[in-house]
């Protein structure tokens, strides 16, 4: 009998030991996976993550765990870059085809038939409600009726973003613009105007309603420069020169010329400007009046 008990205690000990050994040979191998546990996510592995739920058609999700990640990396510029190019690309990515050509048809009936382009708009919206360039052109289009009140109410959806597209902080002021918001507006530096030349637009139209008319007839021959096509700029020097009581002719006449003389290509790369060639009826008015070209 005693030795039967000693042959059991002898069994359960050995029994015991290999328990322990299988555990901590467990534990090598799960190692890696508790490291990979306890790492903790880094902003590039959000990006990532948020480019593959985009691909799931889950935009929300994704433009929220980025803001999310600039938030908590607000320490570090490098990684705040690439958080909002990410949050750009996936505010303004078509995930339909759909969508996207009702969108590019929509584009393209802007200028012969805002009515319809609207509606194709809104076609493209009802497929993607979270579409930025989506929302701004439509916004645009209402810009480009005097619908200041239905532009401005779109910004609570977009405002969200406006540290991170260019696209939206244009639009934003363009907004104020419209509205008579003109403390509200805020310009970049001529250095961080990356995209876009219609900032240059902005910012006369912004000192012609405030008034400031020799401080944008000067800016004018600083930010004509920047692109010497973009008609709108000659737009506001004929208006500045002409609140100058100064000789506009000059101004006007090119600014007509450049708007028949616009390309395809080039309307595409002004798209963010709203009253493109909007006004060219208003300057042909005042060349007539205004007789042969002198001065300016």
């Amino acid at each position: 009998m005693f030795g039967l008990i000693q042959l059991r205690t002898f069994q359960d000990s050995k029994r015991a030991t290999l328990y322990v050994a299988l555990f901590f040979s467990s534990l090598v191998f799960l190692a890696p996976y508790f490291a990979w546990a306890n790492r903790s996510e880094s902003y590039r592995d959000v990006i990532e993550k948020a480019f593959s739920l985009s691909l799931q058609r889950d935009r929300a999700q994704a433009l929220q765990i980025l803001i999310s990640a600039y938030k908590k990396e607000h320490k570090k510029p490098f990684a705040l870059k690439e958080i909002s190019q990410a949050i750009e690309k996936i505010s303004t990515l078509f995930l339909s085809d759909k969508a996207q050509q009702a969108y590019e048809l929509g584009l393209s009936l802007v200028s012969t038939d805002p009515a319809m382009a609207y509606q194709r708009l809104q076609d493209a919206q009802r497929i993607e409600t979270d579409n930025l360039l989506v929302e701004i052109a439509l916004g645009r289009l209402n810009l480009a009726q005097n619908d200041c009140a239905q532009a401005t109410g779109r910004n609570s959806k977009l405002e969200t973003y406006s540290l991170h597209v260019e696209l939206v902080r244009i639009y934003i002021a363009q907004t104020h613009l419209c509205s008579g918001k003109y403390d509200l507006v805020t310009l970049p530096k001529l250095s961080d105007r990356t995209k876009s030349v219609v900032w240059s637009s902005i910012e006369l139209e912004l000192l012609f309603k405030q008034g400031h008319y020799i401080k944008g007839r000067e800016r004018s021959l600083i930010l004509m420069r920047l692109d010497s096509q973009y008609p709108e700029v000659s737009y506001w020097v004929y208006r500045i020169e002409e609140a100058l009581k100064m000789p506009a002719s000059r101004a006007a006449e090119r600014y007509v010329n450049l708007c028949k003389a616009l390309s395809l290509r080039q309307q595409r790369t002004y798209l963010a400007d709203p009253y493109l060639c909007r006004r060219m009826t208003e300057a042909e008015a005042y060349l007539k009046k205004a007789g042969p070209r002198g001065g300016s």
